[in-house]
C-alpha cells in the first residue's frame, strides 16, 4: 500500500503568481518525504488553451512556460535579481492572462541573453516534434492568436505545402523551443529529485487533443476534419449523474481508419512522451 496526493503545479505556493518548477516544489517533494507519501499525482503538463485546461492543450507534448522557475534565469545569469519582482494578485486563484503576460517579458528579456549551444542543438535534434510546434506558436503569433483554423491561408495549409520559407520566422520559433528546451531542463530535475526521495510521479495523458493544437494542425489526417479545419464531430459524453445534459468537450474525434494505416503511430508517439515525462501516466 502506498500513500498519494494530487496537487497540480499550478497549485504550489508561488512569489510569482502561479505554482513553478522552482524551489517550493521541491519543498512540496520534501514534505511529501516527510509524510512517508509515496506518489505524486499531477494534471498535465501541457499548454493551457482554450479555458485555461489541461484538458485542451496547444500540445501533447510541449510543457507550458507559464510553469518555468523564474529564479533559475536569475541564477543562470539570463536574468537580473532586481528585474524579476513579485507578482502582487489574489494568491489563492491565478490569474492566468495576467501571470502569463508577467512571464512573458522576463522569459523575452532571457531569451535575449541567451546564446544557442550544443545542449540547446541536441535538445531540438532529439526531440521532433518541438519544431513543428514551435511553428505553430510562432504562426499563431503571426495570426492574433486565433484558432488554426482561422489562420490566413498560407499558414493554415503549411503542413501541407510548406510553401515558404521560414527564414524571417526563424528568431521566434528559436524563442518558442528556448522556451520548450528550459521547461524540460527544470521539469527533469524536479522529477529526479522527487524519484530520490522515493517518489514516483503520476501524469495525466488527455485520451483527446485540442483542436488549436500543434497536433491537430500538424496531422489534420489524423482527425475527422472539414475542409476548412472545423471538426466534423466532437467529444463529449451523454447525461448521467454528473450532468443532467451531458457534456460537450469540443475536442476533434480521431479518424481511426487513417490512424491503423499509419499503424497508430500518433497514439504511439504520444504514449512514449508520457511515458518519458512520467513514471507513471494515467489515460
Amino acid at each position: 500500500m502506498k500513500a498519494g496526493i494530487l496537487c497540480p503545479i499550478s497549485a504550489l505556493p508561488s512569489r510569482y503568481g502561479v505554482g513553478d518548477l522552482g524551489k517550493n516544489a521541491y519543498t512540496f517533494v520534501d514534505q511529501l518525504k516527510k509524510s512517508n507519501v509515496k506518489i505524486w499525482q499531477i494534471l498535465p503538463l501541457n499548454p493551457l488553451a482554450y479555458g485555461n485546461s489541461p484538458y485542451q492543450p496547444y500540445s501533447s507534448y510541449a510543457g507550458d512556460e507559464l510553469y518555468l522557475d523564474l529564479d533559475a534565469f536569475v541564477e543562470e545569469g539570463l536574468l537580473k535579481k532586481e528585474e524579476v519582482n513579485a507578482f502582487n494578485k489574489d494568491e489563492t486563484t491565478v490569474a492566468y492572462k495576467e501571470v502569463r503576460e508577467y512571464k512573458e517579458t522576463l522569459l523575452r528579456k532571457a531569451f535575449s541573453r541567451f546564446e544557442i549551444d550544443d545542449a540547446f542543438k541536441q535538445f531540438v535534434s532529439e526531440n521532433e516534434w518541438v519544431e513543428g510546434y514551435a511553428i505553430f506558436r510562432t504562426f499563431k503569433l503571426l495570426n492574433d492568436g486565433k484558432p488554426w483554423p482561422s489562420w490566413r491561408e498560407e499558414y493554415k495549409d503549411y503542413p501541407k505545402h510548406q510553401a515558404f520559407e521560414l527564414l524571417p520566422f526563424e528568431k521566434e520559433i528559436h524563442y518558442q523551443e528556448f522556451l520548450q528546451f528550459y521547461f524540460f531542463k527544470q521539469w527533469n530535475q524536479l522529477k529526479q529529485y522527487a524519484n530520490e526521495q522515493g517518489i514516483m510521479i503520476i501524469g495525466d495523458m488527455p485520451i483527446y487533443v485540442g483542436l488549436d493544437s500543434a497536433d491537430c494542425w500538424l496531422d489534420q489526417e489524423d482527425f475527422l476534419l472539414e475542409e476548412d479545419g472545423s471538426p466534423s464531430f466532437v467529444a463529449g459524453v451523454p447525461p448521467d449523474y454528473f450532468s443532467e445534459f451531458g457534456q460537450r468537450w469540443g475536442n476533434p474525434i480521431y479518424n481511426w481508419e487513417h490512424l491503423k494505416e499509419t499503424n497508430f503511430k500518433f497514439w504511439i508517439d504520444r504514449i512514449h512522451s508520457a511515458c518519458k515525462l512520467y513514471d507513471e501516466v494515467r489515460i
